[in-house]
């Protein structure tokens, strides 16, 4: 069985999945984070972006010091000539923002805010609550966008998105319409 779905793009971007299924961490059963598979999918489509699913692999990719997701991911990206990576997550419903932006407080982008310019000025456009490296900046040596700047070499940011918060008017349309936006603006930098 695969437990990886990859499907290949034809821009330099590449969308991360690791937690679209049910994964242990520290021996504790972590619920998969529903639709990040699908958003995704979705991203590809309206995109052309490369996407890599986690489909059944045991551990947490974003936690474990070493995992074949990490590892496999590496490869593809150096293969595939990746420029900049995005890591999708799917916030548990309780925080206070919309979208949290995880940049490693600057080092998995190498301090260039420029990056995430686009979608936060979009995302507060739409009355999203954005917030930067305050819930979870990625800043483990261990999280797959730490790992993937530092080994890989090329701005990775993760996206903890909130679209399962009560009472949210952000429906998962509308974020993957604000997503799609942020990907083509960031196609058009690395065309650069």
């Amino acid at each position: 069985m695969n437990k990886i779905n990859i499907i290949r793009g034809g821009i330099p971007i590449l969308i991360s999945v690791p937690h679209s299924i049910s994964h242990t961490r520290d021996g504790i059963v972590k619920l998969g984070e529903i639709n990040t598979d699908m958003i995704g999918y979705y991203l590809f489509n309206e995109t052309d972006c490369h996407v890599f699913v986690n489909t059944g692999l045991d551990g947490d990719p974003n936690y474990d010091a070493e995992h074949p997701y990490k590892t496999k991911l590496l490869k593809y990206i150096k293969d595939n000539d990746i420029q900049f990576m995005v890591d999708i997550h799917g916030a548990n419903g309780n925080s206070d923002f919309d979208i949290e932006i995880g940049t490693g407080k600057g080092e998995n982008i190498y301090g260039n805010y420029d990056i995430i310019s686009d979608i936060i000025n979009i995302g507060k456009e739409y009355g999203y609550i954005m917030t930067i490296d305050e819930h979870f900046p990625c800043c483990g040596e261990h999280r797959i966008s730490s790992t993937v700047a530092r080994e890989a070499g090329i701005p990775s940011i993760q996206l903890e998105i909130n679209y399962r918060k009560r009472n949210n008017k952000k429906n998962l349309r509308e974020t993957v319409s604000l997503l799609t936006f942020y990907i083509n603006s960031i196609k058009e930098k690395t065309a650069r």
